[in-house]
């Protein structure tokens, strides 16, 4: 018995020294809120300001490949997956990027919808592996990416921000295991779909899926499709939620002093710029 258990920690002690499989970026959004910044998408924008820096997709090429993603996939519309991208040179041999083209609008389907395209056209770098998915909004700094590749490599797990705004989807633990996500919503505070949980922050829009939960992730994904948001739009919280009744989802927290940022909006980008990003790049 105590061999086995050995061996099961030794395994775990690998996977997560090993870090993620494939790292599914979703940058699918038109950035309809960025009109007056850019005619473009917003993962294209500079994270510093200044034309011809580093942008939001170069970065997260290069953050997962830190993490060891062996695979990348991008989902984005016909002017993302048709960028031009040097940063793809600096990831080293043996990092296969895919792109995966969005040719419906996914403001209209969900985050939902431009997840199950990575998953559908990029089977064969997701079934059985360990992976990172991240919204391409969010910039994060090297130990956020680090302390969710050294989490239990065993268990998905949800980043989780402190505070929030409002519309942001809340993540509520039982008090008597705060590290395991009980429920996914939004607007349950002082409600009674709290049902006696305790908020434990926002989601912030970046989620690790073990190996063996890839498959009830695809199942949550197909439900988000068929049955969620009056059939319009496929949210992803929705789909993660079946996943986390069942106990799949531990909880890795930002810090208040972590720089991490989740740009929705002009306002979040100018803070990018002048705060968070430097602090990044330090």
């Amino acid at each position: 018995m105590r061999d086995e258990r050995d061996a099961v920690q030794a395994v775990v002690a690998w996977s997560a020294a090993m870090g993620f499989d494939t790292a599914i970026v979703l940058a699918a959004g038109a950035g309809r809120r960025f009109a007056s910044i850019t005619p473009g998408p917003k993962c294209l924008l500079p994270l510093s300001g200044q034309a011809g820096d580093e942008r939001f997709i170069d970065y997260h090429l290069r953050a997962v490949a830190k993490v060891g993603a062996r695979s990348v996939v991008i989902v984005g519309n016909r002017e993302v997956t048709r960028a031009p991208m040097r940063s793809i040179l600096t990831l080293g041999p043996g990092v296969e990027v895919r792109f995966v083209e969005a040719t419906v609008d996914p403001d209209a389907h969900g985050v939902a919808y431009s997840l199950s395209l990575a998953l559908e056209h990029a089977n064969d770098l997701i079934d059985g592996r360990r992976l990172l998915i991240g919204n391409a909004n969010v910039v994060a700094g090297a130990d956020v990416y680090a302390r969710l590749k050294d989490a239990d490599a065993m268990r998905s797990a949800i980043l989780v921000a402190p505070g929030g705004r409002g519309g942001r989807t809340e993540v509520w633990v039982d008090p008597t295991r705060p590290q395991l996500v009980a429920r996914l919503g939004r607007g349950l505070q002082g409600t009674p779909g709290a049902g006696g949980r305790t908020l434990r922050g926002m989601d912030a829009g970046m989620v690790s899926v073990a190996s063996a939960d890839v498959s009830a992730l695809k199942s949550a994904v197909r439900w988000a499709l068929q049955h969620t948001s009056g059939g319009t739009r496929a949210r992803l919280d929705e789909a993660l939620q079946l996943m986390a009744e069942r106990g799949a989802f531990g909880v890795v927290d930002v810090a208040d002093t972590d720089a991490f940022i989740n740009v929705e909006t002009p306002d979040d980008y100018a803070k990018l710029i002048a705060d968070v990003w430097p602090r990044v790049v330090a």
